[in-house]
């Protein structure tokens, strides 16, 4: 199968066979684009590496061409001719219609009001429910569930920011008329009952623009922007909404994207911003996709304006920039989920929020390098609709990676003194009832070995905390061993790409977001208890079948390290009875181990023991891994 047959533009073709060196699909690759772009919902999961990045930022591109290259509409200036945006819900002429008893159908008028005082009425053709106002370009399609929305509720309620207050009266029946209007100079709405007003509803409204909006529930309604066909006059100085000039009833100001990427992470999100940035450079023709990538201390764009492109994004930034009003989801057709089995886990609600934004029904896409977990499972179903599943995981541990045990104990080993007064461990001892404050000089010493022992160029390291990660990367310096802390500043990590520093150190959360090519060799300092932390720390090697190595460095016995619940956090909490934990490493192993199917090896090529089960395990020899350089070079000579 090649790119083209999945449906690919022959310019990202080009751009992935020529530049990219990639002949074929890879497997996720031909699963999953296809199907993105016919808008299919997905979740997809597959390994580190896989290609996951490219499978959903290709048909994103795409999406956002054919948009470009859609026939321009026509201009409308007729009530019938009016842009709704609307989920389940049907609209004829100036009707809106959701006959289901359990669910909430959502319109919105592309009639934004940016100045002056407006008026339109809605008539209610069948006994029903309905919620009706103005809301922002940003604000939710649940009428009034955030400060960017204003309903008033056929049950006699107004609301705000999920705010329920008592106003007016009911008009759940037949032939009721509600009228709605706003003074944009007083930043104020109220409502009207029959042409009698009920008050002020609400004050102090944003001045960004407005847009009439509409809930229904088991009912029919019709919305009148005319003034002819108005039932009663409007209020004293308002006019129809469509007989104000077209400079007051102007377009939003908030940027728009067609799709959006959500990103874990800073670092992640740049790379994903990178890619696209790269692959839609070689666009046939004058043909532009407005890319952009926001997050913390990042603001970047690729230099063309306008709406419709693609956005990636934290979720935190994501969350800030809807709240602000300085972005609108309203008109997004596309959201994809990066890392979604970490995000499923912590921020649920804030993708729920974000998926709840768009009018119309949004294509919504999971991608995962880890196993679905019910946090993920629970999300699908609650934003997803009919999603294929593609599962293309395979082996968690690809079969080129080696990974190595070395059991440190500082009663074995003799420990030099230079560069180790930065890994001060307060003096205490193996299984002592007061917590670790720093990374364990034993375990340094015996990554310093490895290191010298197999001439590594350079590598990544983990630790669990990032004083440990700012200690250890001191105690390199100190032995002539050039390291960077992966966080500390921006150009960190591609200084480390590019070959500055040899070393890379990180600290829990950095398993993820780490792209770096041709990486052979990854250290652990400290050993995750989670499994999938550790295949993804793993995961940074043996990319596309190359061979890799992965070394962890344990201590054999149980210890206690800081672990804060409170606020105070590091450096300033003293509780060691609710802000410590044990932490036993030989256990975590042996789970990990039992997980992946025995991937563990361990040092020496003999019978050892293992601390944790009491039992024996025979092993391979060492030197064999030491050894594999030379004999790959000697076996590259023969053929």
């Amino acid at each position: 199968m090649s790119f083209q047959e999945l449906g690919l533009r022959n310019d990202l073709c080009r751009f992935l066979t020529e530049e990219q060196g990639w002949k074929i699909p890879r497997p996720v690759q031909a699963e999953t684009i296809a199907q993105m772009l016919c808008g299919r919902d997905l979740c997809v999961v597959a390994p580190t590496g896989s290609g996951k990045t490219a499978a959903f930022c290709l048909p994103l591109v795409q999406r956002c061409i054919e948009r470009q290259l859609k026939p321009a509409q026509p201009v409308r200036h007729s009530a019938d001719a009016i842009e709704w945006r609307a989920e389940n819900c049907n609209i004829e002429s100036s009707s809106i219609s959701a006959r289901r008893a359990n669910s909430w159908g959502y319109a919105r008028a592309d009639i934004p009001v940016t100045d002056g005082k407006c008026y339109y009425e809605v008539q209610t053709l069948s006994d029903g429910i309905c919620r009706l106002g103005w809301a922002t370009g940003n604000s939710s399609k649940n009428l009034g569930s955030d400060a960017f929305g204003f309903g008033y509720g056929a049950t006699g309620v107004k609301v705000n920011n999920s705010t329920f207050e008592k106003y007016g009266s009911s008009f759940s029946v037949k032939g009721r008329t509600v009228g709605c209007a706003l003074d944009t100079e007083s930043r104020k709405i109220w409502f009207l009952m029959d042409g009698v007003s009920l008050g002020d509803a609400f004050e102090y409204v944003p001045t960004t623009p407005l847009l009439p909006a509409i809930c229904v529930k088991d009912a029919t309604v019709r919305v009148i922007f005319e003034g002819a066909k108005l039932k009663f006059d409007p209020p004293p100085g308002c006019k129809a909404l469509l007989e104000m000039s077209s400079k007051r009833r102007g377009h939003a100001s908030t940027q728009s994207p067609l799709a959006v990427i959500v990103e874990p992470n800073a670092d992640l999100a740049l790379q994903v911003y990178n890619f696209l940035v790269l692959c839609t450079a070689r666009l046939d023709g004058d043909l532009r996709i407005p890319i952009g990538v926001s997050a913390k201390k990042i603001e970047r764009s690729n230099g063309v304006g306008g709406d419709g492109g693609i956005l990636v994004a934290t979720l935190a930034r994501l969350d800030d920039l809807c709240s602000s009003g300085q972005l609108s989801l309203n008109t997004t057709e596309i959201i994809v989920v990066d890392e979604a089995d970490v995000l499923a886990s912590s921020s649920a609600k804030q993708i729920r929020k974000i998926c709840d934004f768009p009018l119309e029904q949004s294509q919504v896409s999971f991608f995962s390098a880890t196993l679905p977990s019910a946090a993920l499972s629970s999300l699908s179903s609650d934003v997803q609709v009919n999603p294929e599943w593609v599962k293309l995981h395979g082996l968690p541990i690809p079969s080129s990676v080696h990974i190595l045990v070395h059991y440190v104990s500082k009663a074995k080993m003799a420990l030099p003194n230079r560069g180790l007064r930065h890994l001060d461990a307060d003096g205490l001892k193996e299984n002592s009832d007061l917590p670790r404050v720093e990374l364990r000089p034993e375990k340094v010493v015996k990554l310093m070995q490895i290191i010298s022992q197999l001439s590594i160029g350079r590598a990544v390291v983990y630790v669990r905390t990032r004083k440990e990660a700012d200690g250890l990367s001191k105690a390199l310096h100190s032995n002539g061993i050039s390291s960077i802390v992966y966080g500390s500043s921006p150009r960190a990590l591609e200084e480390f790409r590019c070959g500055k520093v040899r070393f890379l150190v990180a600290s829990d959360g950095g398993e993820r977001g780490l792209d770096i090519p041709y990486l052979e060799y990854v250290f652990l300092l400290s050993v995750p208890e989670s499994t999938h932390k550790f295949v993804h720390r793993v995961g940074r090697i043996g990319r596309n079948n190359r061979r890799g190595k992965a070394f962890i460095i344990a201590s054999p016995s149980k210890e206690k390290v800081w672990y804060h619940t409170c606020r105070k956090g590091q450096g300033t909490c003293k509780n060691i009875v609710t802000c410590t934990r044990w932490m036993d490493e030989t256990n975590s192993l042996e789970k990990i181990d039992r997980d992946l199917g025995g991937v563990l090896k361990y040092e020496d090529g003999q019978q050892r023991e293992n601390p944790a089960a009491g039992r024996t395990i025979k092993v391979p020899d060492f030197h064999q891994l030491r050894t594999l350089p030379t004999t790959r070079r000697l076996a590259e000579l023969e053929r």
